[in-house]
């Protein structure tokens, strides 16, 4: 799979299983793990235990997992796991519900996830966008 972005943190379980989980591979399973290693992650879709990042191109994550999260999820061939941005009221759900059919409601301003009851919804009314890189550091308060 492509990504968008490369971006590097502390390696840590969570963070080298949140990567397996949205589809980045190891570049080598021949690497002992040591505490002073950080995962750098390629556009390709692999991923790398490494001492510093090679690129000045990646984004620095702070031990942010969130916000690493939110970038290495970013692709343009889906949008599960991606952070998007309500720039109106946001109206989903499904045509067969008693009643009115909009089961939820995400407000203007909201950053939300791209989940499954997004994903599978038939009925999805409002404006959105994809969560720019600016907006993500924002929102999770990465310092300058």
């Amino acid at each position: 799979m492509k990504f968008k972005y490369s971006a590097f943190i502390e390696n840590t379980p969570k963070a080298r299983e949140w990567l397996e989980k949205i589809g980045y591979y190891k570049i080598s399973e021949n690497i002992i793990l040591r505490d002073n290693l950080i995962i750098s992650t390629y556009p390709n879709g692999w991923y790398n235990l490494c001492y510093s990042h090679e690129s000045s191109l990646a984004i620095d994550c702070q031990n942010n997992l969130p916000l690493f999260k939110a970038i290495t999820a970013i692709t343009d061939i889906r949008n599960m796991h991606q952070l998007f941005v309500a720039d109106t009221d946001i109206y989903h759900g499904w045509s067969d519900t008693i009643g009115e059919p909009y089961d939820y409601i995400i407000p203007k301003g909201i950053l939300f996830d791209w989940d499954l009851s997004i994903e599978y919804a038939d009925i999805l009314k409002g404006e959105y966008h994809k969560a720019t890189i600016t907006e993500l550091k924002e929102h999770f308060k990465l310092k300058p």
